[in-house]
């Protein structure tokens, strides 16, 4: 069954553990000074892995050419605020999704099958009683099944970190290159909102035979024999079809711990990469997420930068009828505002 998308997400305000925000060229002292990032940016998202909802399961395949069309709400953010070598890191992300999914119609058949038995009757047990039924092949066009999939997403993570590596590149004190790693750890909250409406139409079935014998044999001599065997014709008929709706809300949060590296391979670009992992199945958490990013970025000004990079996010979570294994990746391209005071 294919399935539900996520998309091309907007966001407002990002910052990540990875924006690419420094100066323009003048010097840097990382130890101190405030330093706030916020960026808006865009998210596009492919999604493929496994959903189930109360025992109903959606194989989840969808690019972003088809995930575009299925966004009805999407707003993502993240701001950072770094005193010296500590930071804080605010980030949120929602999505509303909708998709529509239809399979076959598809052809069933059963039979042919011959159920039978026999029973011993009489006061004493004496006679018997032996029946069968013999059915014919039936044929039935099954569907096409709709499924209407509605999937809300809500994350919110908020981490303090530390700078654990800040060194110059160059010798020269003109030169702004650094490079820099950071640790982080703190908790991320996962709200998510599936909703998933069945349709099943009316089952046409083509007409078949059924085909009983009855046996009746007395005890005793004397006892009388009774048979009977025909055939019935069963036209064709329809058998009435279902909708249901499946509906489950699932909410979480996380441990998460990780790390981030920035290189400046030239005073205006910059390459990041960052990574965490959460969840361990500590209580109510997922079995595992994780989050990936990297990104070059581009110093317009002291203030603004551009930054494009691929960033992916991996969902297990395992309560039994409820499941999620899902990744969603795509590439940010995203612009850093950046507010420095000394």
């Amino acid at each position: 069954m294919r399935t539900f998308g996520l998309t091309c997400l907007l966001a407002v305000l990002l910052g990540a553990p990875g924006s690419a925000g420094a100066t323009d060229g003048a010097p840097v002292d990382p130890d101190a000074g405030w330093e706030l990032s916020l960026a808006p940016y865009l998210w596009g998202l492919s999604m493929v892995g496994e959903a189930s909802i109360d025992d109903l399961t959606v194989d989840i395949d969808t690019p972003f050419r088809d995930i575009a069309e299925k966004l009805n709400f999407g707003l993502m953010g993240r701001a950072e605020l770094r005193r010296g070598r500590f930071f804080a890191v605010v980030d949120g992300m929602g999505a509303w999704l909708e998709d529509e999914i239809s399979a076959g119609p598809v052809e069933a058949s059963f039979g042919p099958v011959t159920v039978s038995g026999s029973k011993s009757i009489g006061p004493r047990g004496g006679g018997s009683a032996a029946a069968s039924v013999e059915v014919s092949r039936i044929s039935a066009l099954v569907g096409p099944v709709d499924v209407e999939v509605d999937t809300r997403m809500l994350l919110f993570g908020l981490y303090g970190g530390y700078r654990v590596v800040s060194m110059p590149l160059a010798e020269a004190p003109e030169d702004p290159r650094r490079f820099s790693f950071d640790l982080f750890g703190g908790a991320r909250y996962w709200n998510i909102k599936m909703e998933a409406d069945v349709f099943v139409p009316p089952v046409s079935v083509s007409g078949f035979t059924v085909s009983p014998s009855l046996r009746i044999k007395g005890g005793g001599p004397g006892g009388r024999r009774l048979d009977f065997g025909g055939e019935v014709q069963v036209p064709g008929v329809t058998v009435g079809g279902f909708r249901q709706e499946f509906e489950e809300t699932l909410d979480w949060a996380d441990a998460v711990v990780g790390a981030r590296a920035m290189v400046d391979v030239h005073p205006r670009f910059q390459l990041v990469a960052t990574g965490d992992v959460g969840g361990f199945g500590i209580g109510s958490a997922a079995d595992l997420t994780w989050q990936a990013l990297g990104a070059v970025g581009w110093r317009i000004s002291e203030s603004w930068a551009l930054q494009l990079g691929y960033r992916a996010i991996g969902i297990d979570l395992d309560r039994g009828v409820n499941a999620l294994d899902i990744v969603t990746h795509g590439p940010v391209l995203g612009v850093v505002w950046t507010l420095r005071r000394g």
